[in-house]
């Protein structure tokens, strides 16, 4: 699943219909979507904006967890587990956690 698939998947789960994907999505990571059939148009991004993304969160109830990512010799980083639904995803980004977490949870 890519970027694409799983923005389009979330939106359908809130009950958004998406109508247009952006030429430029792998830049802008925004989809346009109508609330319900012939409603008010605009654009959806839960990988680049946190409030999209906290809607996931507690619309779908996700379970979130910060945990060190430790390589061989290398300094520490830190990543992030979104679970729900018995399915998880893990990521250095939070949002992308989310995302995907809950397009998994969806199919």
């Amino acid at each position: 699943m890519n970027d694409l698939e799983a923005t389009k998947i979330c939106a359908m789960a809130l009950g958004l219909v998406p109508v247009d994907e952006s030429k430029d999505f792998e830049v802008s990571k925004e989809i346009t979507v109508e609330q319900g059939l012939g409603g008010p148009r605009y654009k959806y991004a839960p990988l680049i904006d946190g409030a999209s993304a906290l809607e996931l969160v507690e619309v779908f109830g996700l379970n979130l967890e910060r945990f060190a990512i430790l390589g061989s010799g290398e300094k520490p980083r830190w990543g992030w587990r979104a679970s729900g639904g018995y399915k998880e995803y893990a990521d250095d980004s939070l949002k992308r956690a989310i995302v995907f977490c809950t397009a998994m949870i969806q199919k």
